[in-house]
């Protein structure tokens, strides 16, 4: 069994993730595209009016 004092043990010390943290709420690539279109879309119907 484990002992979570034992700070020797190789695998209780989980390697520290590389990159920029996930968020908890990140949009998918979908929602960004279709979020970036109607951005477009309503900037595109201000320079008409």
């Amino acid at each position: 069994m484990k002992q979570f004092d034992d700070k020797f043990a190789l695998e209780l010390l989980d390697a520290p993730r590389r990159g920029r943290p996930r968020k908890h709420n990140a949009k998918s690539p979908a929602l960004r595209a279709r979020e970036y279109r109607l951005r477009q879309k309503a900037k595109k119907q201000g320079d008409l009016s």
